[in-house]
């Protein structure tokens, strides 16, 4: 995913997130393959041992043109840590980038 590591105070609940689900295998010009992101919306968070957990569901279905039939295809994900998830990174955040 090209977004960045969420924090606790980046998401909520309703907030959008990327969250990984699949992978894809390694290709020629991209010899690693990797994990898939997937953009959701978080509807639960909870916290265990102080720590938050996040869950939600995929922001697109079938209805809208999403490809659901793929091999580990969930349309929930549950107990997300901020390590797993990401945010796209806001305006300010891209601006600051580099400094």
């Amino acid at each position: 995913s090209s977004g960045i590591n969420a924090e606790y105070g980046d998401i909520g609940v309703g907030e959008r997130v990327f969250f990984p689900q699949g992978n894809y295998g390694a290709t020629e010009g991209n010899n690693t393959g990797g994990m898939r992101y997937h953009e959701g919306i978080i509807d639960k968070v909870v916290e265990k041992e102080g720590r938050k957990y996040f869950s939600g569901y995929h922001a697109k279905g079938l209805d809208d043109g999403k490809w659901v039939t793929y091999r580990g295809y969930e349309y929930r994900f549950s107990d997300m840590t901020t390590r797993e998830l990401r945010i796209a990174p806001n305006a300010m955040a891209a601006l600051y980038a580099d400094h």
